[in-house]
């Protein structure tokens, strides 16, 4: 068979365009490792310090501090410690149960959670947005002052998991239940280390596609045992949902069109997103016919998996005609966690345009999942925009201009000692507080 002398054959020799994009890739993998290592273990020294410093000094100084700096709950005879969430804002449970005693305001929102029409995507809403907040922020709370305000809020309540604390809250008058996750304690350095640690895994038998951050994906104790007694392993999503099935969705008042939503902040924002991902994600066998999975609101959530798992997942809730909410406050530090995305040359965000078919997985890649929404100290409610580095300074330049009004409302009592003065020493760690995310939302 005679060949043209001009045609493409295969050659000995070497393709210096293919190997020139192969260098940088492989490049950028190797830079991706070692960028890897370098955050992680700066965070284990940090960690590691804290840990000390907690052990020694913090806690102890926190514990003498707090009963001389915050307002206990008084529910019938029992004086009730708030938790350190909440203890620096007295005021932020009994001021919205004030809020949802205003003519209309319960009706309006029930219905909103209510909505027969699930052939379309829920759109934002700020009351609901608000609704959802309170929700997450009361389950830091002890058992008895979440089931006090849950009854002055016209809400009954269930509590699920003991090993991370999950409620589900529900309605006798309208159709809609809400499944919250509490979020990081702020002295509990366990579930710090959790959030900052960039360690990844692969779901086994591919419940969920791509890879997830694995201290959130290991908390719902998905994938079955190797070395326990299997008739002791249950996972935690199939505990919530046989919980709704046997104790709440038959007390619901219209069993025929039920509306689930999912919420929770910080560490709890990420197992929402999760537990979201999991139940919206085809097949969904856990979800009963009368149940619809609406979406979630999720506030401060670290970054949850790989930029596979954040897109197999939008595209599910789009199936699904769900929505994911993502509410960011201001510079709230903890929505820029694991650090490795956050800098704008991760090699993780280069490699994709170097890579012919299936990309290589980055160690660094973690990606948001969800319709961001960010909030500023302009009031100022962004619906579809996520936050930039631009945001990031204006909020700065906010802050400075608004610290005078903190001490104004220490002066009136509003706020308490412990507040100004975390709100001096440590601004941006305070933007991650629930009372600042219903402050950005309340004023808009």
């Amino acid at each position: 068979m005679k060949t043209d002398g001009h045609s493409s054959s295969v050659t000995d020799w070497t393709d210096w365009t293919r190997f020139l994009e192969k260098m940088r890739q492989y490049a950028l993998v190797t830079l991706d490792t070692i960028l890897w290592s370098v955050i992680s273990v700066a965070t284990l020294i940090f960690m590691a310090v804290a840990g000390v410093a907690s052990y020694v000094v913090i806690e102890p100084f926190v514990k003498f501090i707090s009963p001389f700096m915050s307002t206990p709950f008084t529910i019938g005879e029992k004086k009730i410690p708030p938790s350190l969430v909440s203890s620096g804002t007295p005021g932020f449970f009994p001021q919205y149960t004030q809020h949802l005693k205003s003519p209309g305001t319960w009706d309006s929102l029930g219905r909103a959670l209510a909505d027969p029409d699930t052939h379309q995507k829920p759109i934002w809403d700020a009351d609901v947005a608000r609704f959802m907040l309170h929700l997450s922020a009361l389950s830091y709370e002890h058992p008895d002052v979440v089931a006090y305000f849950a009854k002055q809020w016209k809400l009954e309540t269930v509590n699920i998991l003991q090993n991370f604390a999950c409620y589900v809250y529900y309605s006798t008058k309208y159709p809609f239940v809400v499944v919250s996750f509490k979020g990081t304690s702020p002295f509990d350095l366990s579930e710090w280390l959790t959030d900052v640690m960039m360690l990844k895994v692969r779901p086994d038998g591919g419940v969920i596609p791509g890879q997830i951050h694995e201290g959130f994906y290991n908390s719902f104790q998905l994938d079955p045992p190797s070395t326990e007694d299997p008739r002791e392993h249950r996972c935690q999503v199939e505990v919530i949902f046989n919980e709704l099935r046997g104790k709440v969705l038959p007390k619901v008042s219209d069993s025929k069109n039920i509306n689930v939503w999912i919420t929770g902040h910080s560490l709890g924002a990420a197992l929402a997103t999760v537990f979201l991902s999991h139940v919206t994600y085809p097949p969904v066998s856990l979800v009963p016919e009368n149940v619809k999975v609406r979406g979630a609101y999720t506030f401060g959530s670290p970054r949850v998996g790989d930029s596979r798992f954040a897109s197999a997942t939008g595209a599910s809730l789009d199936d699904a005609e769900a929505s994911c909410f993502r509410v960011v406050n201001a510079n709230d530090p903890v929505a820029a966690l694991p650090l490795s995305s956050t800098i704008p040359i991760a090699p993780h965000k280069h490699i994709r345009r170097l890579s012919h078919g299936k990309p290589p997985n980055m160690v660094t890649d973690f990606t948001h999942v969800g319709t961001p929404v960010t909030l500023g100290y302009d009031h100022v409610i962004r619906d579809g925009v996520d936050r930039s580095w631009l945001s990031i300074c204006a909020n700065t330049v906010g802050y400075l201009w608004e610290w005078p009004r903190f001490f104004y409302n220490f002066i009136l009592g509003r706020v308490s000692l412990g507040v100004l003065i975390r709100r001096s020493v440590q601004p941006f760690p305070y933007d991650h507080t629930p009372s600042e995310y219903d402050r950005h939302l309340r004023h808009r």
